[in-house]
C-alpha cells in the first residue's frame, strides 16, 4: 500500500512539474514571439 501510495505522489509531482515547465515554456515563447512580431512592425512602420 504504501508502495502505491508513494508511486501516486510521485506521479502527481511529475504531473505538476511537467505543467509548470509547460506553462513556462508557453510563457518564454509568446513572450520571444511577442517581442519578434513587435520589432518586425516598428521596423515595417
Amino acid at each position: 500500500m504504501k508502495i502505491a501510495l508513494s508511486r501516486v505522489r510521485v506521479r502527481a509531482h511529475y504531473t505538476n512539474f511537467s505543467l509548470f515547465a509547460f506553462t513556462t515554456f508557453t510563457e518564454i515563447f509568446v513572450t520571444s514571439l511577442y517581442l519578434v512580431i513587435y520589432k518586425g512592425f516598428s521596423d515595417t512602420f
